[in-house]
This record gives C-alpha cells, sequence and structure tokens, in this order.
C-alpha cells in the first residue's frame, strides 16, 4: 500500500510540472502574439 502511494504522489508530481510547463508555453506564446500585433499596428 505505501509503495503504491508514493508511485501515485510521484505521478500527481508528474501531472503538476506537465501543466505549469504547459500554462507557461502558452503564456509565451501569447505574450509573443501581443507583441507581433502591437508592431503591426505600428
Amino acid at each position: 500500500m505505501n509503495t503504491q502511494w508514493i508511485c501515485i504522489s510521484e505521478s500527481f508530481e508528474k501531472m503538476i510540472f506537465i501543466k505549469i510547463v504547459f500554462v507557461a508555453k502558452i503564456m509565451i506564446l501569447h505574450s509573443v502574439i501581443l507583441k507581433l500585433q502591437f508592431y503591426h499596428l505600428l
């Protein structure tokens, strides 16, 4: 039971890490797109 719980918590941490990386990539892409649109307006 204990080892199974460790495996579950490790996979949960990986899921959180993947989500954080995913959100960070989206935010970077979003800021790049906003900058491109801004320069296009100029």
